[in-house]
């Protein structure tokens, strides 16, 4: 594998995987209950919501099966649900279909380059939603 490949590389080890997992499903969990968490470092600091403001509602939206909600909190939520789903496969696939999987999502990762797309869609989303004042509730 050659260049930058984010998800290659964190998929590759398994006891990554299963910390994004942990993190992420305490996080979500939490929100999902109506428990204070981690909150945005960047609005913190800045008093101004991130890219990814409103992706763990989002998420946890989703989780739930309220789909229209999810998107309405964070329009890109099909995505970091579909990276979530394979980092949760890299994490429980046994080892000969790991290896498998592994393969080719460094081919797919490979022959095109995803991840600046999805950069771009996450600044695109954040302009639109900030300059339409759906940030405004988060």
């Amino acid at each position: 594998m050659s260049g930058f490949a984010p998800l290659s590389g964190v998929l590759r080890y398994r006891a990554a995987a299963w910390g994004i997992l942990a993190f992420a499903g305490v996080q979500v969990s939490l929100t999902a209950a109506g428990i204070p968490t981690w909150a945005c470092p960047i609005r913190a600091a800045t008093g101004v919501p991130c890219p990814g403001c409103g992706m763990t509602h989002a998420v946890a939206a989703f989780a739930r099966g309220h789909w229209a909600e999810a998107l309405r909190l964070h329009p890109l939520v099909p995505v970091v649900a579909l990276w979530g789903s394979l980092v949760l496969l890299a994490a429980v696939l046994p080892e000969s279909p790991r290896r498998r999987f592994l393969a080719f999502t460094e081919r797919i990762e490979g022959a095109a380059p995803w991840w600046p797309a999805v950069v771009v869609g996450f600044v695109v989303a954040w302009v639109w939603r900030y300059s339409t004042g759906a940030l405004a509730h988060l």
